[in-house]
C-alpha cells in the first residue's frame, strides 16, 4: 500500500474512533444526568447542576481532536524535514511544540482528508 493512503487511513481511522469515544461521552454524561447520587452533590454543596453538551458537538469534536494529533504529525515531520532538524533537536522540538501542531492538525484536517481524496490522482 502506498504511503499515502497508509496516511490517509491513519486519519480517518483516528477521526472515526474519535467520534465513537465523543458518543461515549455523551451517553455518560446523559446518564449522570439521571443519577440520584451525581444530583444529590450539587444540590448539598448548593451548586448549579452542569448540563450535558450537545451529543454533536461531542461527537464530532472528539472525532477533529483525535484526527488532528497524526495531521499535526505530518506536518511537523515535513517541517522538520524541510528545515533539516535532525534526531536530538527534533524529539525535543517536537515535544514542545505538541499542542502547537496538535491545533494546526485540528484545523487542517477537513482541508487534508478532501484534498487527498478529491484533488489528487
Amino acid at each position: 500500500m502506498r504511503k499515502e493512503w497508509k496516511r490517509l487511513l491513519l486519519i480517518v481511522g483516528c477521526l472515526l474512533i474519535g467520534c465513537l469515544l465523543g458518543y461515549f461521552v455523551s451517553v455518560t454524561q446523559a446518564r449522570e444526568q439521571e443519577d440520584p447520587a451525581y444530583l444529590a452533590y450539587f444540590e448539598e454543596h448548593d451548586l448549579p447542576v452542569p448540563e450535558p453538551a450537545e451529543p454533536l458537538n461531542n461527537i464530532i469534536g472528539a472525532g477533529l481532536l483525535l484526527a488532528g494529533v497524526p495531521t499535526g504529525l505530518m506536518l511537523y515531520q515535513r517541517i522538520a524535514d524541510k528545515w533539516r532538524i535532525y534526531a536530538g533537536r527534533r524529539l525535543l522540538i517536537g515535544i514542545v511544540t505538541f499542542p502547537i501542531y496538535t491545533l494546526l492538525g485540528v484545523i487542517g484536517v477537513i482541508p487534508f482528508l478532501l484534498i487527498r481524496l478529491f484533488f489528487r490522482k
